[in-house]
């Protein structure tokens, strides 16, 4: 039984089939980027990244407003909340 096929799948596949017998075997495939800096793009991106939280506008008010900080701004808002409460009391 002879298989036949589609000219234009034999166009399609025939190329493929050549690529690799046309690549630099001693050429790397990709130049990877060291890890370090990958890890420091990540944590950076991680940092910037906007956070939105709905907050009270005011105390026995059910009126939220939205508010997006990145996480530093996030920690520093937290921190000084905290450091107002303390002072109150």
């Amino acid at each position: 039984m002879i298989l036949r096929l589609p000219k234009a799948a034999l166009l399609i596949a025939l190329p493929m089939l050549a690529a690799p017998a046309f690549a630099d075997p001693d050429a790397p495939a990709e130049p990877e980027p060291p890890v370090e800096e990958e890890a420091k793009e990540e944590k950076k991106a991680k940092e910037e990244k906007k956070i939105c939280k709905r907050i009270m506008a005011q105390a026995g008010s059910r009126r939220q407003t939205k508010i997006c900080k990145t996480r530093a701004e996030w920690k520093a808002y937290n921190q000084d909340q905290r450091n107002r409460a303390g002072r109150r009391n």
